[in-house]
């Protein structure tokens, strides 16, 4: 696996953009079939992982996450591809499409932390014109507002940490170690480093910071919700993961603090998932539990939990983006997000039974799922720092599998005749829906060349 892979999968991307559905549907199997090649191999990388080797800035991560974003990029243009009101737009919806992929491209394979900060910035201009130009209700002006306000005030202290570092450093390397040693202060180093992670924190998002991504996801197209999903929360993630790589000793001490929020958050937020009646906003919210799962992985261990927060980031990166597309999908058939409104969609639609089954399978770490192994990585992490945290994430597990058995129950049942679905499942939703569920398993049986 090389630079050269990505670089010839990125002119198919942009090859296949310009062409019609039916045309794009063999390159994105063939797209598919390389990803799971090259992540098959990947593997082996991970398997010779150590926190003090240079794993996280070589290329082999980056990579992976590269393809991935090219990918999700391919899904959700075979997704936008049969919307009337999109074909009238549709070259500038490519063009931004692949604008954003080249900025997160960029982000994944930098190593200055000013272009990394440049790119994380530059992101969020894609993503708001594709929710304001795109989005469905008039309440996307208040959610783009959100997110906006949220993550560019949180990366203000980021740009002034870089700037200070690059004064006192002459350098912006993230391959430094040194960054965490500025002050001789304790308590001037928790701050300095909390000022670092505060935007990647908002991007990811911790609970107490999250409340920007289901008001974007529930006003967001189906196209920006995979965007959101599965390539820029995934940013979030891989800043934490460079600047605990830089700062880990430090980190330590507010490990407490860091576990107390996510846990607490995620159970909270799991409960939310429970009572939870709008599709679209039940998956955003289960999204959020996720990358806080992913968190807890980065601040256990340097080792076996940042390698859980890779592979987390990996099954979320595909699994998420997939939920979505099937609840477009269900949205189309029924013309509602009601959960109790969609009963009885799965008796008229079989086909829809197996990719809700894989999905919700997924989302809840069923076997032999990659969110099962990245989730058994973080919780043994957490063994080692308190017994007692590891008794809490259980019970987030608990209620995962529960509000994701409610999601797929509530899709059986007698159909209303006031929803009863009047279109049939075509060859194009079996082509996006069948490459955004099935790696999610297949990809998972080459895990047995991790030698932890």
């Amino acid at each position: 696996m090389s630079i050269l892979t990505v670089i010839i999968l990125l002119i198919l991307s942009f090859t296949a953009q310009m062409m019609s559905s039916k045309k794009m549907t063999p390159i994105i199997w063939l797209l598919t079939f390389s990803l799971l090649i090259t992540t098959t191999k990947l593997w082996k990388t991970f398997s010779t992982y150590s926190w003090t080797s240079s794993m996280c800035s070589s290329s082999n991560f980056s990579i992976a996450m590269t393809l991935i974003s090219i990918w999700i990029t391919m899904m959700t243009v075979l997704v936008s591809t049969k919307y009337s009101y999109m074909n009238k737009n549709f070259n500038n919806f490519t063009y931004l499409l692949t604008s954003l992929l080249i900025i997160t491209t960029i982000f994944f394979i930098t190593d200055n932390l000013l272009m990394m900060y440049i790119t994380f910035e530059a992101s969020l201009i894609p993503t708001l014109i594709l929710i304001i130009k795109w989005g469905y209700q008039p309440e996307r002006l208040k959610s783009s507002f959100y997110f906006m306000m949220y993550t560019i005030c949180a990366s203000l202290p980021l740009l002034i940490m870089i700037t200070k570092m690059n004064k006192t450093l002459f350098s912006m390397s993230m391959m430094t170690n040194t960054p965490l040693y500025l002050t001789q202060s304790m308590s001037m180093q928790t701050l300095k480093i909390s000022a670092l992670m505060l935007a990647f924190l908002v991007k990811t998002p911790m609970w107490t910071v999250h409340l920007w991504l289901p008001k974007a996801h529930v006003e967001a197209p189906v196209s920006g919700s995979m965007i959101l999903a599965g390539i820029l929360l995934k940013l979030g993630g891989w800043g934490l993961i460079q600047i605990t790589k830089m700062s880990f000793k430090i980190m330590s001490n507010m490990k407490n603090l860091f576990y107390s929020i996510n846990l607490w958050g995620t159970m909270m937020v799991g409960l939310i998932c429970l009572s939870s009646v709008d599709l679209k906003m039940l998956i955003a919210y289960s999204s959020v539990i996720h990358m806080n799962m992913m968190i807890l992985g980065i601040m256990s261990n340097p080792n076996l939990g940042v390698l859980g927060a890779m592979i987390m980031m990996i099954a979320h990166g595909i699994s998420s983006p997939g939920m979505f597309a099937m609840a477009n999908v269900s949205y189309e058939m029924t013309n509602t997000r009601n959960l109790m409104m969609q009963k009885g969609v799965m008796m008229t639609q079989p086909k829809m039974l197996f990719f809700w089954f894989l999905l919700a399978a997924a989302n809840m770490a069923a076997p032999p799922s990659m969110n099962l192994a990245s989730e058994i990585l973080i919780y043994t992490s957490m063994m080692k720092v308190a017994f007692g945290f590891f008794s809490i994430a259980i019970m987030t597990t608990l209620i995962s599998g529960a509000y994701n058995l409610y999601l797929f129950s509530s899709q059986k049942g007698n159909p209303s005749k006031l929803t009863l679905p009047n279109k049939k499942i075509s060859s194009n939703h079996m082509t996006f829906l069948s490459s955004l569920s099935i790696p999610v398993f297949v990809i998972t049986l080459s895990l047995y060349q991790l030698n932890l």
